[in-house]
């Protein structure tokens, strides 16, 4: 269970959000939030045609060139300004320079790994509550749970990378689109 991000104010009757085995969020309720809820009857205010929320940044993590520019362009389809580098060390100094709703981040990589760059940007106060998504093709339950014990916010394997899916994530996790 992982509090909402400072990104996202917590909608009143949500106390926090859990992660699923698959990498799903999943909001917690309030306890508090249902005492003290009181249905208004009003209808929310419906965002005028036309506005857009400002695009999500994030910051792609991937040594294979390939790979790298493949997740790249997928997730620009998907509506989102990406930032893409070859290793932990330069995702750690483009965190540094810029600002960033999301991280998606491989495991195997030289030097330093997902798992280790994950571990250190939570011991980081800046960036303990960025999410982070871990794509990756280790595909092993032990490897999904390593990789959610490291402080990842979601697994994917890049087998079952798709479009929507992790699009979705981000949106989620990230804050609004």
């Amino acid at each position: 269970v992982r509090p909402f991000s400072h990104l996202v104010p917590a909608p009143p009757l949500y106390a926090a959000v859990a992660l699923l085995a698959s990498g799903e969020p999943v909001p917690v309720l309030s306890m508090r939030g249902l005492g003290d809820y009181r249905p208004t009857g009003e209808v929310p205010a419906v965002v005028a045609v036309g506005s857009r929320a400002p695009r999500l940044r994030v910051l792609l993590v991937e040594d294979s060139l390939v790979t790298r520019e493949m997740e790249r362009r997928l997730l620009e389809d998907e509506g989102f300004d990406v930032v893409a580098v070859p290793g932990a060390q330069e995702a750690l100094q483009a965190l540094g320079e810029h600002s960033f709703e999301c991280v998606v981040t491989d495991i195997e990589m030289p030097e330093m790994n997902g798992l280790e760059l994950t571990r250190r940007l939570r011991g980081m106060e800046r960036f303990a509550q960025l999410p982070v998504i871990v794509v990756s093709t280790l595909d092993r339950p032990e490897d999904r749970l390593a990789g959610l014990q490291a402080g990842a916010d979601a697994y994917l394997s890049k087998q079952e990378l798709q479009a929507q899916r992790i699009g979705g994530l981000i949106r989620r996790l990230g804050g609004p689109q």
